[in-house]
């Protein structure tokens, strides 16, 4: 039969003995024999290309790529950004942006960038530890505004699934409990068309700040208008099908599981037995998601805050100024020190105060207590800094068109049991 591509990924379709299928070692797909004849033929509908659409106001921006990172950021012309949002490193000008450039969807800012910057004073005095530069105007005028590229796919996935439906019904009768179960074999083919399932590669940007910064809610995509590139710079990033297609895959079998269990919802228990749910095709594209971002480089550190432009989530760890913390265990340090000096020359606990040494001990005493307490204190601020977030997986699957054309429930048997009622 020779090599066919992977309709997923483009990768090698190879036959895999162990599996009786041929499969994909790029992004893990499998295709029966049938498959990948359809494959040959070019009846898969979802491998149809698309057009690439003309657009003249589009190819009108300019293209920049980072001399450090590769990123390729996409802006009006002659726009002087200055720097790469996803580095800081320095940019080139490459010249005008491809056609094939062309986002298909976005998600418009819903936070402007007065209320950015309110998000960004709250948590950057959060702990009143955070250098004051960071929260100054002079800083916070930094603030920009930047779409990042996130891959999307649309999916034609075949569907076929059979195992036990299983109805359980109980009543007493005297001192009996009676225990009435019937099988029937469920048998559900049928295929299931994703539209924009969004993946988890959203380009070059560091993946620590875009999971602090939360997901984004991909049913208020739009379709992407050329406007939009010139109000804020975007990103582009190409796609490793490999890798996205294994996000895409698990949401899209996942929601299709929960198509399949909606269908035998009528029996109190489904056992599957034989599971094959397949990605048949998969077409690529992107869309531009929002988010506010401040750069600041202070000495050689470069630290990175971003605001989800949807939600409004704070992104970044606040530093933590080494002035103020020394002015705090420093002013704990005495305070502890003389309520130190104060309690054991009331209560005596160091001698009697005209005893030799005293000043001594209870100085002592109270710079080892102090220097405990300002130890604990500084921890405690530092970690009063450091606000814990917790990922959440992003499970949406995008919309879905699923049409069953083998629907068989079949009886199989019936069988009642009984057991002395307690």
């Amino acid at each position: 039969m020779g090599q066919s591509k992977c309709p997923n990924c483009d990768g090698t379709l190879e036959y895999r003995a162990d599996h009786r299928k041929f499969g994909c070692n790029s992004c893990g797909s499998f295709f029966t024999e049938e498959q990948v004849k359809k494959l040959f033929k070019g009846k898969n509908k979802s491998q149809a290309a698309r057009p690439i659409m003309e657009d003249d106001e589009f190819c009108q921006g300019e293209l920049y790529k980072c001399t450090v990172c590769g990123a390729e950021i996409m802006a009006e012309a002659d726009l002087k950004i200055g720097w790469c949002f996803c580095c800081g490193g320095g940019l080139q000008k490459q010249g005008n942006l491809p056609a094939d450039y062309r986002p298909e969807g976005i998600l418009p800012f819903e936070i402007s960038r007065d209320a950015a910057v309110e998000i960004l004073k709250d948590n950057l005095a959060y702990g009143k530890l955070s250098p004051s530069v960071f929260s100054s105007d002079e800083v916070l005028s930094g603030l920009k505004g930047v779409y990042l590229p996130v891959w999307m796919a649309d999916c034609n996935v075949g569907i076929n699934v059979n195992g036990t439906g299983r109805t359980v019904k109980s009543w007493i009768y005297g001192d009996q409990l009676y225990t009435e179960t019937r099988d029937y074999s469920v048998e559900r083919n049928g295929e299931a068309e994703y539209f924009s399932v969004p993946s988890d590669a959203v380009g070059k940007m560091d993946r620590d700040l875009m999971a602090m910064a939360g997901n984004y809610d991909f049913t208020k995509l739009q379709r992407f208008d050329s406007s939009d590139i010139f109000r804020y710079p975007a990103e582009y990033c190409p796609v490793n099908k490999g890798e996205a297609f294994k996000c895409i895959q698990e949401k899209v079998k996942e929601d299709t599981r929960k198509t399949v269990g909606k269908s035998v919802s009528k029996y109190t228990d489904f056992i599957p037995e034989n599971e094959d749910i397949d990605i048949l095709g998969t077409y690529w594209n992107y869309s531009l998601v929002p988010l506010w971002l401040l750069t600041y480089t202070s000495g050689r550190k470069t630290y990175r805050f971003a605001v989800n432009g949807q939600t409004g989530k704070f992104a970044g760890e606040p530093p933590v100024s080494p002035v103020k913390l020394t002015f705090w265990a420093l002013l704990v340090f005495v305070t502890v020190v003389l309520l130190t000096l104060v309690l054991t020359t009331v209560t005596g606990f160091a001698g009697p105060s005209d005893q030799n040494g005293f000043l001594v001990r209870s100085i002592g005493t109270g710079a080892f207590l102090g220097a405990a307490a300002a130890a604990l204190v500084c921890i405690a601020a530092v970690r009063s800094t450091r606000r814990s977030y917790e990922f959440v997986p992003d499970t949406y699957a995008g919309d879905a068109e699923t049409s069953f054309t083998t629907k068989l429930d079949r009886y199989v048997r019936q069988y009642t049991t009984k057991v002395k009622n307690k």
